[in-house]
């Protein structure tokens, strides 16, 4: 399994959005299991199958061992916490529904991987706990991790 956390777009207000809510220069995690991408956006309005990550996009990667496929297959097509995003800042969310940061706490906890953030979820917060223990993390550009990681027939 990967964990995929993206630096802000700053062409995106809502990625600069997501960063200055969080106060965090990451706005975004996607989670790569078994060689697709899955994510939550609040432009598709449930946790699916992920677009390719934007060629010039920098994200950190993080391979962790384990296989989360079971979690992905039970949380498909749950719905993005539209009132989370916006109540996040003020500890309201809605219970069942999930944004990407909730995405890479739970995909990894259903590997054994606890990362314990209690409620500011947040990029920053999931690359420093996952470096805390002992997990590397590789910088690279979308462009070079879509050909890395995604099927051929993908890109």
């Amino acid at each position: 399994m990967l964990v995929v956390i993206y630096e802000t777009k700053f062409s995106s207000p809502f990625s600069i959005l997501v960063a200055a809510v969080t106060f965090s220069p990451y706005s975004h995690l996607a989670i790569h299991n078994r060689d697709v991408l899955y994510d939550t956006t609040i432009s598709r309005g449930k946790f699916s199958v992920a677009e390719k990550v934007t060629e010039g996009r920098r994200v950190t990667v993080f391979d962790i061992e384990g296989d989360c496929q079971d979690w992905i297959d039970a949380h498909l097509n749950t719905r993005y916490d539209y009132v989370g995003l916006i109540g996040w800042p003020i500890r309201i969310a809605m219970a069942g529904l999930m944004f990407c940061f909730n995405v890479g706490e739970r995909s990894l906890s259903s590997i054994g991987v606890f990362i314990p953030l209690g409620w500011r979820k947040d990029g920053g917060s999931i690359i420093n706990k996952l470096l805390d223990q002992g997990y590397e993390g590789k910088v690279m550009m979308g462009k070079q991790f879509n050909e890395r990681y995604l099927k051929k027939d993908t890109l």
